[in-house]
């Protein structure tokens, strides 16, 4: 049986967020902020993380979770 492990622990895993703004476009953003975009649909922004070759993890938000596309600094 094999451990679980969070993979918001790993430092150089490529978490991708997605989730939907105010104004209810579809928001990717990775967790480091380098690679990110906006969407009309989720299967554009889920196709993307996809394509990208980099994830290893993706994690959603909740339909009624705002989802800021400004990256912080």
């Amino acid at each position: 049986m094999s451990e679980f492990v969070d993979p918001l622990s790993r430092p150089a895993a490529s978490i991708f967020f997605v989730g939907r703004d105010q104004q209810g476009n579809w928001v990717v953003r990775e967790k480091n902020g380098a690679l990110g975009g906006l969407f009309v649909d989720r299967a554009q922004a889920i196709k993307f993380v996809l394509k990208s070759r980099r994830s290893e993890a993706i994690i959603e938000f909740s339909p009624e979770l705002e989802f800021a596309t400004v990256a912080e600094p």
